[in-house]
C-alpha cells in the first residue's frame, strides 16, 4: 500500500470527509486531494493528518503495522470531529484532555528515573536538561499545566520530536529511556546522539521519522564552542550520517553531520535536513521565482522543484561543522 492510499484509508477508518481531515490537519482541502491522488509525495502535516485519523504516524508514513496502536483510544468520531473543528476542545483523540496526556507522561518520566534511582529533584531536573527547577518538577507531579513550550523543550531535551509529550508514551517499554537516563557524559563533554539510519545524499534513504538513537557521541566542550560557537541545550543538536555522492565535496559518503533540530523550517537558503515521501536527504534548499527547489553539490544530480506541503523540515545541517568519516 503506497503513502496515498494509506491517507485514504485512514480518512476512511476515521470516517472523516477530506475537507474535514483539512481542518482538522490545518491544511488545505486540494491538499488533501492531491496526497490521496499521489500528486503530492508528503507532507509537513503528516504527523498532524495520523493523528485526526487515529492511526500511528509510522504506518501512515512507512507502512509500519500496525496501524492503530493498542493505547490509541478513540472516542465516537463524532466527538472527535466537534474537538477538532471547533465545537470543543476538552478532549483529544485518545479521549484525554491534553492537559492530561501531558500530565501522565511527565508522571511515568519521572517514575522511570526514581526506577533508575534518581530519586532527588535537583537531579531529575538536571536530567532533564536544566530546564527548570526542582520546584517546577514537583509542581508539575501535583498536577500544575505543562503549556506547550515546555512540553515541547521536554520533548526535545530527550532526543524526541517535539510532540512527544503530546502522545502517550506510557505504554511503552521502560527501555526507550535507558539510554537517556545512563548516558552521562564525563565533566568538560557535550552528549550527543547519533540516530540509526543514514540520511541519503542521492535519491535518499528510508528512515523512520521518530528514528531510535544508534549510540552516544561524547564531544570536547572546547571542540563544541569551536565548531558551533556556543554549547548547546540537550537534544538541539542531533547526529546523522551522510550516504551517497550527491553533496560531495561538501559532504562525503560516511561523514557525520550535525543537525539543529531548533530550525524545523525553511529558514532561507541553506542546507537542511528533510523529509520526502518516505526518504531523508540532506539537501540545499533555494526559494527561487517560481517556488522551491531542492539543490545537490554534485552538478551530476539535477535540481527539482517541490511543493512547500511536500516535504517535512527536520533541522538545518550543519554541513561546515561535521565529522569526517568518524
Amino acid at each position: 500500500m503506497k503513502l496515498n492510499e494509506r491517507i485514504a484509508a485512514a480518512r476512511e477508518h476515521a470516517k472523516l470527509s477530506q475537507e474535514q481531515l483539512a481542518k482538522m490537519a490545518g491544511i488545505s482541502q486540494q491538499s488533501i486531494q492531491k496526497l490521496e491522488s499521489g500528486k503530492a509525495k508528503g507532507s509537513k502535516k503528516i504527523t498532524e493528518i495520523a493523528i485526526a485519523c487515529g492511526v500511528r504516524p509510522e504506518w501512515l508514513v512507512y507502512g509500519d503495522l500496525p496501524m492503530v496502536s493498542n493505547y490509541f483510544k478513540i472516542k465516537e468520531i463524532s466527538n472527535i470531529n466537534k474537538n477538532k473543528l471547533g465545537e470543543s476542545h476538552d478532549e483529544n483523540d485518545w479521549g484525554m484532555d491534553i492537559r492530561e496526556v501531558r500530565h501522565k507522561n511527565f508522571k511515568y518520566l519521572i517514575s522511570n528515573l526514581e526506577k533508575s534511582g534518581i530519586t532527588r529533584r535537583q537531579d531529575q531536573a538536571e536530567k532533564l536538561g536544566g530546564l527548570f527547577s526542582s520546584t517546577y518538577i514537583s509542581q508539575f507531579l501535583d498536577g500544575k499545566h505543562i503549556v506547550d513550550n515546555v512540553a515541547k523543550k521536554i520533548s526535545e531535551s530527550l532526543g524526541y520530536d517535539s510532540n512527544w509529550m503530546d502522545r502517550p508514551q506510557w505504554h511503552e517499554d521502560e527501555q526507550i529511556f535507558s539510554q537517556y537516563i545512563e548516558a552521562t557524559p564525563q565533566p568538560g563533554y557535550v552528549l550527543f546522539k547519533l540516530f540509526e539510519g543514514a540520511a541519503g545524499m542521492g535519491t535518499g534513504i528510508r528512515n523512520q521519522d521518530y528514528p531510535e538513537v544508534m549510540r552516544t557521541m561524547e564531544v570536547a566542550e572546547w571542540e563544541v564552542r569551536k565548531k558551533l560557537g556556543f554549547l548547546p541545550s540537550p537534544g538541539r543538536i542531533q547526529m546523522i550520517t551522510g550516504r551517497g555522492p550527491s553533496m560531495r565535496p561538501l559532504i562525503e559518503d560516511g561523514d557525520i553531520v550535525w543537525i539543529d533540530t531548533s530550525i524545523d523550517y525553511f529558514n532561507g537558503d541553506d542546507y537542511y535536513l528533510i523529509n520526502y515521501g518516505n526518504e531523508t536527504q540532506i539537501k540545499m534548499l533555494q526559494r527561487r521565482i517560481d517556488g522551491l527547489y531542492v539543490v545537490s553539490v554534485n552538478p551530476e544530480f539535477k535540481e527539482w522543484r517541490c511543493e512547500p506541503n511536500e516535504i517535512f523540515i527536520r533541522g538545518k545541517a550543519l554541513v561546515h561543522v561535521g565529522f569526517r568519516r568518524f
